[in-house]
């Protein structure tokens, strides 16, 4: 076989042993000389049915499903993603109060500039809603800044999906076992 760098779950493609079905079952030890085998199931409906057979047919041995082991692999991102975004909430509380208190400086700090507007012909509606239109400048340009630089260093790193497409991309094909039993 041609050298893989890729290896899953223990197994090396480069130090492994792949046999037919026939010589497997005539060689297949019970007494532990066999690690693991790697079945490889002809479609992915046969997946849970072949799973469950084995764990019959081998109760004292763990049988691992590749589908399990995505899913597994799937929650934990989503409680990633659900934890980086309860972080994203509290830092948009906090820039939210930030913003506030900057605002409230600049006004505090603006005040002959708001009695002369008044005193020019302004009303006392229009002020507040100058600031107001000011913040929201403020926070669009902040959020297009911050978006432009989420994406630069996002695109800079690989997906972790990526390693996953490309590591149980080689699992296909690496072993064909189906044993009669186990066929549906």
């Amino acid at each position: 076989m041609q050298q893989s760098g890729i290896g899953v779950i223990g197994l090396n493609p480069n130090n492994a042993i792949f046999i037919d079905e026939n010589t497997f079952l005539s060689q297949f030890d019970p007494s532990g000389i066999v690690d693991g085998v790697i079945i490889y199931v002809d479609s992915l409906k046969n997946i849970n049915y072949v799973t469950n057979e084995l764990k019959a047919l081998f109760p004292m041995d763990q049988v691992l499903n590749l589908s399990t082991l995505i899913s597994s692999i799937n929650q934990f991102f989503t409680v990633l993603e659900l934890f980086l975004a309860f972080i994203a909430g509290i830092s948009f509380i906090i820039i939210g109060i930030w913003m506030f208190n900057a605002m409230m400086i600049n006004m505090l700090q603006r005040t002959r500039e708001f009695g002369i507007m008044r005193a020019v012909g302004f009303s006392g509606r229009s002020i507040p809603l100058l600031l107001i239109i000011e913040a929201a400048i403020i926070a669009i340009i902040d959020s297009v800044i911050g978006t432009a630089l989420l994406v630069a260093i996002t695109s800079a790193f690989p997906s972790p999906s990526s390693f996953m497409d490309a590591a149980f991309r080689g699992l296909g094909g690496m072993a064909r076992l189906p044993h009669p039993s186990c066929r549906p």
